[in-house]
């Protein structure tokens, strides 16, 4: 599900911001940041994030897209509980959004 305009210009803020930026990151009153900069380091096996890079942007927006995606789903079905393998990475952010919407969660780790 692609961001609208409003959702991509409050995501600017972070471009070139220091790391602290990315890791407080909200997406619809969600705290995102952790899950983005630990599923970043991760996925792509780098040390750091370059948050000035075109990459780092792209995969930025990606990563709140999906967030938007399970958002959407969350408000749309009516999920009784969910459970996940880990608290961290793009699991984590399921978990995250289920716990924001107060749908029971279970996340083992």
């Amino acid at each position: 599900m692609k961001l609208n305009i409003k959702e991509i210009s409050e995501l600017e803020n972070i471009f070139g911001a220091e790391k602290q930026a990315v890791l407080d990151l909200k997406f619809n009153g969600i705290e995102i940041g952790e899950n983005f900069y630990d599923w970043y380091l991760r996925y792509f096996q780098v040390g750091t994030i370059d948050t000035s890079s075109s990459h780092f942007k792209k995969w930025l927006i990606s990563f709140c897209e999906v967030a938007k995606w399970w958002v959407n789903y969350f408000e749309k079905n009516q999920i009784k509980a969910i459970h996940v393998s880990h608290s961290v990475y793009i699991q984590g952010l399921i978990a995250r959004i289920a716990i924001y919407q107060k749908i029971p969660t279970f996340v083992v780790s």
